[in-house]
């Protein structure tokens, strides 16, 4: 059963990739990739999915290789 991290960085991670997503979605639409906003958007959104991630990552069991 995932416990409550796991299940919390997972949620954060959705979070972020809607952020990104969403905002990728209306650069490719509007044509402007130059939009710093928009970029800017898209690097939260990714530092978001990040942390997300990192949460999951503690909740791996850990092996030695030797």
């Amino acid at each position: 059963m995932p416990d409550l991290l796991e299940v919390t960085g997972a949620w954060i991670q959705v979070i972020g990739t809607a952020i990104a997503a969403s905002r990728e979605t209306l650069l490719v639409l509007e044509n402007d990739e130059e939009d710093f906003n928009g970029n800017c958007l898209v690097m939260i959104g990714n530092a978001i999915e990040a942390a997300g991630n990192s949460l999951q990552a503690e909740c791996l069991p850990t092996f030695l290789i030797v």
